[in-house]
Parts: C-alpha cells; sequence; structure tokens
C-alpha cells in the first residue's frame, strides 16, 4: 500500500512536487579584466561574462501567472525580472540563509545566442583567420569539419606524425618480442647447466676454506668463538666473494643481445594524418596548478612508468641502429661486385649492426635525457614519445615583440601558441551548426540574393579616444564587440573604393540618437581557449544596402557595358571623326539649339 503524503519526509515531498530539482553547478567565474602596456589590469563587476556560467531556465505562460518555476519556492512576480515577454532566469542559490531564493536574468546570454542564430554566422576553428586583411580569398574550413572535429585515438585520422611513430614503435617492440621468445629451449638449457655447474665448484671451493680454517683452529686448540674477530673477518670476506661470484657469472653467462629488428617511420599524409583536434587525453600542463601537477605525476605516470621504459629502450635501439647505418653509408665501404656475396655482405653489416648491449641503449637514454635538458619542448624525447604517450597537447611558444598588439614587458613577449593549445570547449561553442557561409539567401519580395541582408553594427569605441589612437574601431554586433574591416593605417583607396565614407568610425558621433551604425555582414567566428567569441566582419558595400534601407527599384539588372541601341551608329547620323562632317553629331546639335534660341530671342526683341 502506498504511503500517505504526510508520512513521507520533507525531502521526498520536495523530489515529488517540484519538477525541477536538479541544477548544474555552476562554471567558475571567468575574470572580466583588460591588461593595458603598464600591466595594468581594469576589471568590471557589472560586465557581461564572456560565457554563461549558470544555468538559464523558463516557464510557461501559465506557471509564469503564479510564479511556479518548479523550484521549492515560487518566485515573486513583482520582479521586474520576470514582468518581461519572455523572461529567463539563472539561479545563483536555491536556497539561502534568508530563506529566499536568489535569482537573475540570464536574458543577457540566452538573446545573445538568438541573435547568433539569426545573423547565421559560421564557427571555424583557430584564429589564424581572425588576422587576415583580405576577405577575397577561400573561406576557412568550418568547426564541423573531420580535421577539426577529430577527438578519437583510434583512427587514421586521429593520429599526427607522432602518433604514427608511437604506434609503429608499439608494434616493433611486440614483433622483436615475439623473436626473443622463440629463442631455442636447447640453448637456454645449456645456459642454465652451466651456471648450476659454476655455483656448485664455488660452493664447494668455500667449503674447503672453512674445512682449512676450522683445522688450523683446532690444531692450535681454539674454537671461533674465542677469536670473534677473526670468524667476523671470515665471513665477510666470503660473502664479498659471493657478491663477485654471482656478478661474474651474471655477465658471463648471461644470454646474447637478440638481434634488433629496425622499423621505418610510417608515411604521414598531410591530408589526413593532422594536430587539429580540439580535445585531448591528457591535460594542459602549462594550466595545472603546482597541486595538481604533482597529483598527476603521483597518480598518472608513476604507475605507467614501466610501460614508458619499454617504449624507451626500444626507440633508443632504433636510434642506435638508424645512427650505425647512416655512418656506415658514410665511411666509404663498397659492396662486392658480386650479387651473392654483396646479400652476404649485407646481412652480416645488418647483423651487426642489429647487436645492442644493454651498456649502448643505457649510454644513448643518458644522451635524450641531455638533450631534453637543452631543449625541453623541441627535443626527440617529448615530442616523439612523451607527448604521444600521454596523449598531450602540443606546447609551443610564440615570439610577439612585432606583433600589432604587443606588450613593452619582457614578460609579455614570449607567449603559449594558442593555435596548438586546446580548447575548453568545441570549436563551435555550441552558438551554431553551420559549417559554412555557402547558402543563398531568399528575400520575400526580391527572391534569391548573392549577398545576405547586411547587420547594423552600433560604434562603441572609435580609432580615436580621447587618450590614445586604436588600429581599428569597435563594433557592436548582436551582443558581440568585434574590430572594424579596416584599420587606421589603411591609406589605398582601392581598399575603400565603396565605402562612402572612409572616415566615418574615426571619432565618436554626438548628433546621431543611439550613436552612429555602419552595415556589416558578419563572416565567421572563432572561440579562443579561454572561451570569448571573436567575429570577423566585412563592411556591406553593394545592392544588399539599397535592400536592407527597403529602397526596392522593380527593374531587371542592368549588365555592365550594355548597348541597349547597337545599331544606331548605323544611320545617316553616324559620327565620322571629322569635325566638318560631324555637323548632326550631337554636340552639333546643342549647339544648334542653342544658337536657334538666341535667334528666337533677338526676333522677340
Amino acid at each position: 500500500m502506498a504511503l500517505h503524503r504526510q508520512s513521507l519526509s520533507p525531502t521526498a515531498n520536495l523530489l515529488r512536487n517540484s519538477r525541477l530539482f536538479s541544477l548544474p553547478n555552476p562554471l567558475p567565474r571567468p575574470p572580466v579584466s583588460e591588461t593595458f602596456g603598464a600591466g595594468i589590469s581594469k576589471a568590471s563587476d557589472s560586465a557581461t561574462l564572456p560565457y554563461p556560467t549558470h544555468q538559464a531556465i523558463t516557464t510557461t505562460k501559465s506557471s509564469l501567472a503564479r510564479g511556479d518555476w518548479g523550484l521549492k519556492r515560487p518566485l515573486p512576480s513583482r520582479s521586474h525580472l520576470v514582468q518581461v515577454s519572455d523572461p529567463v532566469l539563472r539561479i545563483n542559490q536555491l536556497d539561502t540563509i534568508e530563506h529566499v531564493t536568489d535569482f537573475d536574468s540570464a536574458a543577457d546570454h540566452v538573446r545573445t545566442r538568438q541573435k547568433w542564430e539569426e545573423m547565421s554566422v559560421p564557427m571555424m576553428k583557430g584564429m589564424t583567420q581572425m588576422r587576415d586583411y583580405d576577405l577575397s580569398g577561400t573561406p576557412p574550413s568550418g568547426a564541423f569539419e573531420a580535421r577539426d572535429d577529430t577527438t578519437s585515438y583510434d583512427t587514421e585520422m586521429g593520429l599526427d606524425e607522432a602518433g604514427l611513430y608511437l604506434r609503429a614503435l608499439k608494434l616493433n617492440r611486440e614483433k622483436n618480442q615475439a623473436a626473443e621468445r622463440k629463442t631455442p629451449k636447447a640453448l637456454e638449457t645449456d645456459r642454465r647447466k652451466a651456471i648450476a655447474a659454476e655455483q656448485k665448484a664455488f660452493q664447494a671451493a668455500q667449503k674447503e676454506k672453512w674445512e682449512a680454517k676450522k683445522a688450523e683452529w683446532d690444531a692450535l686448540g681454539i674454537t671461533g668463538k674465542d677469536r670473534p674477530e677473526e670468524l667476523k673477518a671470515f665471513r665477510v670476506k666470503a660473502r664479498e666473494e659471493r657478491k663477485a661470484f654471482k656478478k661474474a657469472s651474471a655477465e658471463q653467462n648471461s644470454p646474447p643481445p637478440a638481434p634488433f629488428s629496425p622499423f621505418s617511420p610510417p608515411p604521414v599524409d598531410p591530408i589526413v594524418h593532422n594536430t587539429k583536434r580540439w580535445k585531448h587525453e591528457g591535460p594542459w600542463l602549462p594550466g595545472l596548478g603546482a597541486e595538481r601537477f604533482t597529483e598527476y605525476l603521483a597518480k598518472e605516470i608513476s604507475k605507467r612508468r614501466g610501460e614508458f621504459n619499454t617504449y624507451l629502450v626500444e626507440f633508443v635501439k632504433n636510434e642506435i641502429y638508424t645512427t650505425r647505418r647512416l655512418a656506415a653509408s658514410k665511411s666509404g665501404k663498397t659492396a662486392p661486385m658480386d650479387i651473392q656475396e654483396a646479400e652476404v655482405w649485407h646481412q652480416e653489416q645488418e647483423r651487426q649492426w642489429a647487436l645492442i648491449t644493454n651498456d649502448e641503449v643505457k649510454e644513448g637514454i643518458k644522451a635524450l635525457r641531455k638533450e631534453t635538458a637543452n631543449n625541453p619542448l623541441g627535443s626527440k624525447l617529448v615530442t616523439k614519445l612523451i607527448m604521444p604517450f600521454l596523449k598531450l597537447p602540443a606546447i609551443k611558444f610564440k615570439y610577439k615583440a612585432y606583433a600589432a598588439d604587443a606588450s613593452s614587458r619582457d614578460i609579455d613577449q614570449y607567449q603559449f601558441d594558442q593555435e596548438t593549445a586546446p580548447l575548453s570547449t568545441h570549436p563551435s561553442a555550441g552558438l551554431g551548426y553551420l559549417r559554412s557561409k555557402s547558402y543563398i539567401a531568399n528575400h520575400p519580395i526580391l527572391g534569391p540574393q548573392s549577398s545576405p541582408s547586411p547587420i547594423p553594427a552600433r560604434v562603441i569605441q572609435p580609432r580615436t579616444t580621447s587618450t590614445t589612437k586604436e588600429v581599428y574601431a569597435r563594433l557592436g554586433v548582436g551582443g558581440f564587440v568585434a574590430n572594424d574591416q579596416f584599420r587606421s593605417t589603411d591609406t589605398s583607396s582601392g581598399s575603400r573604393a565603396n565605402i562612402s565614407n572612409a572616415r566615418d568610425v574615426e571619432t565618436i558621433d554626438l548628433d546621431t540618437v543611439g550613436g552612429k551604425k555602419v552595415l556589416v555582414q558578419p563572416m565567421f567566428g572563432s572561440v579562443t581557449n579561454d572561451g570569448r567569441i571573436h567575429i570577423k566582419l566585412k563592411r556591406s558595400s553593394g545592392p544588399e544596402v539599397q535592400v536592407a534601407r527597403g529602397e526596392l527599384d522593380d527593374k531587371p539588372p542592368m549588365r555592365e557595358g550594355f548597348d541597349s541601341d547597337p545599331l544606331r551608329n548605323l544611320g545617316g547620323t553616324a559620327k565620322s571623326g571629322i569635325k566638318e562632317l560631324d555637323e548632326q553629331s550631337a554636340r552639333a546639335k546643342q549647339l544648334n539649339s542653342f544658337l536657334d534660341g538666341m535667334n528666337l530671342q533677338d526676333k522677340a526683341v
């Protein structure tokens, strides 16, 4: 029998009666600050965050009238945050110490996303195309292309050059281990018998020495207890001889090194194998704190040390084999002229190259460590082994002393290359799902258009401010702030031939109500590693501007250089090129009409 509602606990009642009782934990608040040349950071508490941190919720019209949002308690209907046409809220805290629900409006990010969908802007990966000034070339590929939207390590497209090398190294290691296991059992049995015989002979010699020492003490009438120092020295000497024998026996009877089977690096197809993945299994090391980095070393690295040493030994052996082969090719030794003798000679050379001892492997590891100490990010050990083995994103430095936004501080001249750093989200950032801008806008009256309707952008900051002169003017488009297409250093008239006013964003416009607006066309957007959205804008200057203003002229388009009457010069009034014969030309007719008018005026007078 079902329990009565009153017999249930308050928590059970809450979960049964609430339609929304679980909200995802909010993301950490991103810093909203800007660093200036002197290293001073200016932050704002009221500025819109670059990305939402709380879940946005909404409710139906009927529930809105009752203040029911599916929470623990109704929200006040008199709040100005819900007295709008389509309210959306974010819950800062479900239950405070004052027994109220702390909420705020989420319209800033929700409306911005709706505007983005209306603008139909595709997203692309990386910030390289954002720095291009010429927008007439091939547009960049979208964020949903197979090259940029790859996260798997099991497919060919998910591996880069280092990943292919590590996979080939792993397969070659398995091949060599299988060859080592095929060692003849007879040789292994003989080796063990030889070791056992040597141990038996050594033990017999040690026993004879002890019996001789004991007989000497018996002849003198003393025992080992009467001379503890001599007994202790004898035992220490015997122990040292035993250790030396074991070491010598192990070196003498150790199995010969198995011939190493080398491998060649696999071919890399630049179209298939790339490094444009946006998600890695390993962490971004420069972004880890001291505690998290120590924890990563203790938990993740320590338990895989043995597996990594296996690949390291295989890598060193292959490097030694390659070095020997290269040195032999440069030594000038030639193979015999006879084909069979040449084959035997080559086999002997390869057998000698493949015999690699443990001491040579240790020396190779020391050389790799020395190279890594001199060049940590560009060494072979890091690029070919550590990065693909731990599946870490590549770490590259970028020199920015000559960049347009370069800082005067020395610490800011070198920065991590953001093109290789992993993203905190998908390259599309959940804003849209267009792969490119290759679509045709359809006007309800004029039909298909070559260019979509432009979007008005408000001039938020002109090039010339009260204190500085910026390179770009900043425009506000659909809730985002973007740079203008033109720079203050653009002086060529050809780049601004289609702009009615070349200096329209140079200074602030105080006369226009609401500020000056320009018509732009968003080309594509991109998200940075810290979650900020950037948009590439292009000024609109063609017929789409007239369509956006409502200047709809219902006439067919006129082709350039079109002559409506190509046979007009074939009549009797055609020009001959001679002034005396061109009396009936257009200029002559104008002159005759002017003279006739003067004559009529004279007659009237």
